[in-house]
C-alpha cells in the first residue's frame, strides 16, 4: 500500500497540474469518490450535489478491527448525502452537507444515522514540483439514535494536505490523467468507542477520456480503531453541459463517509453548478482553465 501511494504522489509531480471538472466527494470537499484532491470550485461558483447510497449489511468484528468489544452487526439502510460548495475566490472553497441516513443496529427498528458537516479548502496560488497543493479540513457530527444501550454521537474532525498533478495529456487534447497523493489527520470521538486520533495516507487517480467523461479511483490506508478495511472508491462521471454532471460508483465508505467499512456498495447521483469565473492566475487549484463543460 505504501509503495502504491508513493508512486501516485511521485507521478503527480511529473508535470504541471491540469485539473478538470470539480465534483464533491461523498463527504463534501471536491475530489474523487471519497477522498479530496488539491482542487476547488471556481471563484463565485456554487455547486450542489446529491447521491443515493445503497443499503448494505455491515458486520464489524471485535477489537482489532473497528474497536468493538464484541461482534457488531448493522443493517445500513442507505442514505442520501447532499452537499453544497461555494468558491469564495480562486483556490478557496467552503461547503456544507447533510446526509439523510437510516440504519438498524442489532436488528432493532430502523433508526436514523443522520450526519451534518462543514468543510473548507485552500489551494496554494502556485505550482511546486509540477503539482497543485492544497490544505483543508472538515467537521462532521453523526447522530445514531437507538444504538444500545441508548444512542451514540460520532464527532469527526479532519485536516488534510494533498498534491494533485497531471501525468499526461491536457485540456487541449481532452484525454488526460491526473493523480493525487495526500495525508489526513482525523480525530473521532464517540460516546460508545471513546476518542481516537490517527494519521492516514491516501492516493487516487482520474482518467479523463474526454473533457466530459472520466473514471476515477482512490484508496486510503486502514487504521484499526477507525476502519474495518482500507477506504476506497471507484466512480465514473459525465458532464452534461456547463451546469449538470452525473456520477455512479462503488465504495466501502461506512455511515461516517470517511471510514472504510467491511464491504462495498453502489452509489449514484448528480451535481448542478451555478456561476463561476475563470481563474485569474496560474497555479490555482480551481477546477480547470475554463468554464465547466467548455
Amino acid at each position: 500500500m505504501k509503495t502504491v501511494l508513493s508512486l501516485l504522489l511521485a507521478a503527480g509531480m511529473l508535470s504541471a497540474a491540469c485539473i478538470a471538472n470539480a465534483y464533491p466527494t461523498l463527504a463534501g470537499p471536491t475530489g474523487y469518490g471519497v477522498l479530496p484532491t488539491a482542487t476547488t470550485v471556481y471563484d463565485g461558483q456554487l455547486v450542489v450535489a446529491g447521491d443515493y447510497v445503497a443499503a448494505k449489511d455491515f458486520d464489524y468484528p471485535p477489537n482489532g478491527d473497528g474497536g468493538f468489544s464484541s461482534n457488531f452487526h448493522m443493517q445500513d439502510k442507505g442514505g442520501v448525502p447532499l452537499r453544497a460548495l461555494f468558491g469564495l475566490t480562486d483556490g478557496l472553497e467552503i461547503g456544507a452537507g447533510y446526509d439523510f441516513h437510516d440504519a438498524t443496529p442489532y436488528g432493532e427498528e430502523t433508526d436514523s444515522a443522520n450526519r451534518w458537516s462543514v468543510n473548507a479548502k485552500y489551494v496554494l496560488p502556485f505550482h511546486f514540483i509540477g503539482a497543485s497543493w492544497g490544505v483543508g479540513g472538515q467537521y462532521a457530527r453523526t447522530r445514531l439514535d437507538g444504538i444500545p444501550p441508548d444512542s451514540d454521537t460520532v464527532n469527526d474532525t479532519q485536516f488534510y494536505f494533498a498534491g494533485t498533478g497531471t501525468v499526461f495529456g491536457g485540456n487541449a487534447s481532452g484525454l488526460h490523467l491526473n493523480v493525487t497523493g495526500g495525508i489526513n489527520w482525523t480525530r473521532q470521538s464517540s460516546d460508545v468507542l471513546g476518542l481516537n486520533n490517527n494519521f492516514r495516507f491516501y492516493g487516487g487517480a482520474q482518467l479523463f477520456i474526454t473533457h466530459d467523461l472520466s473514471v476515477a479511483g482512490d484508496v486510503q490506508t486502514k487504521r484499526e480503531t477507525m476502519d474495518t478495511a482500507d477506504l476506497y472508491s471507484v466512480v465514473g462521471r459525465y458532464q452534461l453541459g456547463k451546469m449538470l454532471g452525473v456520477e455512479a460508483g462503488w465504495s466501502n465508505a461506512d455511515y461516517t463517509l470517511i471510514n472504510g467499512g467491511p464491504t462495498g456498495r453502489f452509489f449514484a447521483g448528480a451535481e448542478i453548478s451555478f456561476g463561476g469565473k475563470y481563474p485569474t492566475h496560474t497555479g490555482t487549484g480551481s477546477a480547470e482553465t475554463g468554464p465547466v463543460g467548455d
